[in-house]
């Protein structure tokens, strides 16, 4: 389990080339909830023009290409402090 795992940052991680295989695998766990209940998470599903997508891509790349936030996330993944992502 990894430290993002633990702090409940992510709950799952997929293995190189195997996400679309994963996230396919989650999606269709939706089919086994009742309707009320699918149609409640689809609801937060909802496409995300390509435009807003790709501004939030470049916010994205220029954040974690700061130093300050590399060693933020160094910090993070070499850390055994209980909680390594504060400053």
């Amino acid at each position: 389990m990894t430290k993002a795992q633990q702090i409940g940052l992510v709950s799952q991680i997929a293995a190189e080339g195997e996400a679309l295989r994963v996230a396919r695998a989650t999606a269709s766990q939706v089919g086994k909830f009742d309707r009320q209940t699918a149609a409640a998470a689809k609801a937060f599903v909802k496409p995300i023009p390509y435009e807003e997508l790709q501004r939030e891509i470049d916010i994205f790349c220029q954040l974690y290409s700061r130093p300050a936030v590399e060693e933020g996330l160094r910090k993070f993944v070499e850390s055994t402090d209980a909680q390594p992502y504060l400053p």
